[in-house]
């Protein structure tokens, strides 16, 4: 009980994500806005999706995004991102939360 467990299931060296929390302000007592990029490597010889899903808590919503996404529920964000074989491509967000 209240012990941290850890699972490694393995290694997809040909695609990978990089997250990064580039920002963050304090707007009020109960409000704050940062900026997130999220690096995405394709090195595959073929494009892929790739599903990338954000944990949002409180009430969360997006000032500015570069793609396109969706609620998956009321605490996860969704962006599904087409990735080119062997390229890079990079989401960012700005999002403002509220508690």
């Amino acid at each position: 009980m209240d012990e941290k467990r850890t699972l490694d299931l393995g290694y997809a060296f040909d695609l990978a994500a990089e997250r990064t929390q580039l920002a963050e302000r304090r707007v009020s007592d109960r409000e704050r806005e940062y900026d997130v990029e999220i690096k995405l490597r394709n090195r595959k010889p073929i494009p892929v999706t790739i599903v990338v899903e954000e944990a949002v808590g409180g009430d969360t919503v997006l000032l500015k995004q570069s793609h396109p996404s969706t609620r998956k529920d009321s605490g996860t964000l969704q962006f599904r991102i087409d990735v080119p074989a062997g390229h890079e491509v990079v989401l960012t967000y700005t999002a403002r939360q509220r508690w």
